[in-house]
């Protein structure tokens, strides 16, 4: 029903500014999410790639790049990390798809970068959080979504003969490999192994969990005072 649902996320997007303006909010970023899906189900993948990007300015609070083609690059303090990374994901299909209608190439590269964000977020993720649900979460995700980009490097490779490409795309394989063997490791007994003083990683573990208990405190925060504050908290145990 898309042109109920379209009504609806007009009138979301409206309530959205009557109770948080201009704040940065997480539903507000789904409502763009959202909407960007029904665009690009409608076949109109122009406008879907706005509609992502605005999702994309909403979930991260230091990120406030307009033009589709920018892609964040620094996850520090990102709360929404699942919503986040199903925008990625869904604004590199959208580049995909104006590739197969407009066949530019500037979209196929696009849609790479695009990959190489959410590969960036899964990275931070695996490194800050102490959760192993999301980790292995965004893993699965990940290698479900892990051949695009590498059929992507490689029909760039085809276009252009540059051999980056081909590198990147074993770049791609191989950080795939290494995420799903990092998972059947426990961390603590590398860590045990490798002689760390135990203070220290007791210390880590601590920061980690503190930083689950600030991410989920942000989720549920619309002020933008307590999110700065909270943030700058989630930076610091960074």
């Amino acid at each position: 029903r898309y042109d109920s649902a379209e009504l609806y996320f007009k009138r979301g997007l409206q309530q959205n500014e009557i109770e948080n303006g201009k704040r940065k909010n997480i539903y507000a970023g789904l409502t763009y999410r959202y909407n960007g899906d029904l665009l690009a189900a409608r076949g109109n993948n122009e406008m879907a790639l706005q509609q992502y990007q605005a999702a994309i300015q909403q979930m991260i609070f230091s990120f406030n790049d307009t033009s589709v083609f920018a892609s964040p690059s620094d996850y520090s303090g990102t709360f929404a990390v699942i919503e986040l990374y199903e925008t990625l994901l869904a604004k590199a299909a959208a580049f995909q798809a104006l590739y197969q209608e407009k066949n530019k190439i500037d979209y196929l590269e696009a849609a790479l970068q695009t990959f190489n964000s959410l590969y960036q977020l899964t990275d931070y993720v695996e490194k800050t959080y102490e959760s192993d649900e999301a980790r292995i979460l965004l893993n699965q995700k990940r290698h479900i979504s892990h051949q695009q980009p590498i059929e992507i490097c490689i029909r760039l490779f085809k276009l252009t003969g540059k051999n980056l490409y081909l590198e990147q795309a074993f770049f791609f394989d191989e950080r795939n490999k290494a995420s799903v063997l990092s998972l059947g490791l426990s961390d603590a007994a590398l860590k045990k192994a490798g002689n760390l003083p135990a203070p220290l990683v007791a210390e880590e573990i601590n920061c980690k969990e503190l930083i689950n208990q600030l991410s989920l405190k942000a989720s549920g925060t619309n002020d933008s005072i307590s999110l700065a504050s909270l943030l700058a908290q989630i930076r610091e145990q960074e």
